[in-house]
């Protein structure tokens, strides 16, 4: 998979709703005061910076770089699961 693969992959996710997040992406988005519909803001427009694949889960991770609602620089570190047709959200941070 490359970037412009997993960008679009992301974003027909995102638009589905089928996101997860882990306790460790909860707790930042709660000290970082961020919604989900600002993750979903960044996952649905944002770039994709970083792509890899976990081969030992047949994965991918990527970092995603958008905006929030407000247009405040957001990133979300998401695990694309692809045989799920789902995103696991690992953390966001500004």
């Amino acid at each position: 998979m490359n970037k412009e693969q997993a960008r679009r992959l992301v974003r027909a996710i995102a638009k589905t709703g089928w996101l997860r997040r882990t306790e460790h992406c909860r707790r930042r988005m709660q000290e970082r005061n961020v919604t989900m519909d600002d993750v979903l803001q960044a996952l649905l427009w944002g770039e994709i910076r970083e792509l890899k694949p976990n081969p030992d889960c047949q994965d991918w991770e990527c970092l995603v770089r958008g905006q929030d609602l407000e247009q405040e620089p957001l990133t979300v570190k998401v695990v694309i699961l692809e045989s799920d047709f789902a995103l696991l959200c690992i953390t966001v941070h500004g």
